[in-house]
């Protein structure tokens, strides 16, 4: 395919800078660096793209490859699209799959060897993501990360996002270490009479209540726990 129609296909304008009457680049620096913003996932995810053809080409084209279960030779049986979104752009994706009937097992090799995320988003997006979620509001962490990437996040796919790997945590997961407790302790006791008193707010942790606590006791019952996503000082 000429360069100019694979340009056209992927969306990327002939100038992406815009010309003016006299066929020069606009002048300000902020039309050109918006420009750039705005261009820049199709620009850098065909440059991206580039490079995994240029590493992994004989994977792109592999019509033969040996099942990781039982090593039996298998034959590609299609080539499939999918689109990847990382954190410097976009690009479509077209690799060759493969399936063991005796192992009832299908793969792509060119997946495994990226290491892509199973989701369109790959991971360095849901590393920030996750990240912005837990340290700002998210409407805000929205619009930071569109601000900073160019590229729109929904405050929908962020709370997901952060809910799937809060699943997986507990309190003592995301909690101080003991060594870190006891020195905040002692800093904070150093030249006072009293004992301080430290408290660890849990804010949307599915965390145990105590057996005393309002939320714990359903239906007037005492003595009973339940697990509950709530907002606690412990």
């Amino acid at each position: 395919m000429p360069k100019r129609l694979e340009r056209a296909s992927l969306g990327i304008p002939e100038h992406p800078f815009g010309q003016d009457g006299r066929g020069l680049p606009y002048g300000e620096l902020g039309e050109i660096t918006g420009a750039i913003l705005a261009n820049r996932s199709a620009i850098l995810g065909e440059l991206a793209l580039g490079f995994v053809r240029k590493r992994f080409g004989h994977l792109l084209e592999q019509e033969f490859c040996a099942c990781p279960q039982c090593d039996k030779q298998l034959r590609s049986r299609a080539r499939h699209p999918r689109k990847l979104e990382t954190l410097i752009g976009s690009f479509p994706l077209e690799r060759p799959y493969f399936y063991c009937t005796a192992c009832e097992h299908g793969f792509y090799p060119l997946d495994e060897a990226l290491g892509l995320a199973s989701s369109a988003k790959q991971y360095d997006i849901q590393a920030l993501e996750a990240w912005l979620g837990s340290e700002m509001p998210f409407e805000t962490a929205s619009e930071a990360y569109q601000r900073c990437t160019g590229n729109p996040m929904s405050t929908h796919h962020l709370h997901d996002c952060a809910n799937r790997i809060g699943e997986s945590l507990g309190v003592l997961d995301v909690c101080p270490t003991k060594v870190e407790v006891e020195a905040r302790i002692a800093r904070l006791a150093l030249g006072k009479h009293r004992r301080p008193v430290m408290m660890m707010g849990i804010d949307g942790a599915h965390a145990p209540l105590a057996p005393n606590h309002p939320l714990a006791r359903p239906n007037g019952a005492k003595g009973t726990t339940r697990r509950s996503k709530a907002s606690e000082s412990i």
